[in-house]
């Protein structure tokens, strides 16, 4: 069995019992265990892909602020 610790960015949306509950069937169905569940300060551990999201965010902003619309399929 493998021990992990997971590293989370601190923001609210990590903080719930959803999350716990998705680790725990991690644990389960992977066969690993999770021995830490961390947060990074605030602005703390951003990724490269955390960074290509808020890329594409920035995208869509745009596209809509210069009056274009937004439909989702």
């Amino acid at each position: 069995m493998v021990s992990n610790k997971i590293f989370a960015i601190n923001g609210p949306h990590y903080h719930n019992t959803k999350v716990l509950l998705y680790l725990a069937d991690v644990n389960t169905k992977f066969n690993i265990t999770i021995v830490e569940h961390n947060f990074f300060k605030a602005g703390v551990g951003k990724t490269v892909l955390q960074t290509h999201f808020v890329h594409i965010l920035h995208k869509i902003f745009r596209w809509v602020s210069v009056g274009n619309y937004l439909t989702l399929a």
